[in-house]
């Protein structure tokens, strides 16, 4: 970072993608809830099949698959969350190592 301009550009980025994790960090607690609910409907109403058929209700199978998409969209917001994480962190330490870059960089110019 060359200037202050650029520094508080950064910083704000910094800030906007800490924001995001923070959505994306929440949704997946939200996806991780609505998954375990329709888990334990798939499992009530899966007490309620005939052993002699062995047929499933159509309740269970509705249950089943929205369980089935609550449980992608959980792996698919703590993928994005960590990424985002990641990338904060990564953006973190670049900011402290042009920090601590630059007075070393006037001490040599004062010699």
């Amino acid at each position: 970072m060359k200037n202050k301009k650029s520094t508080v550009l950064f910083i704000v980025l910094a800030v906007i993608v800490f924001i995001a994790a923070i959505v994306s960090s929440v949704a997946a607690a939200n996806e991780g809830k609505q998954y375990k609910a329709a888990k334990a409907a798939y499992s009530l109403y899966l007490q309620d099949t005939n052993p002699i058929t062995g047929a499933v209700s159509a309740k269970a199978d509705s249950a089943q698959k929205q369980s089935e998409e609550h449980r992608e969209k959980l792996i698919k917001f703590f993928a994005v969350s960590l990424l985002l994480y990641f990338a904060l962190i990564v953006m973190l330490a670049l900011l402290y190592m042009t920090g601590t870059k630059k007075p070393e960089a006037d001490e040599s110019k004062k010699e």
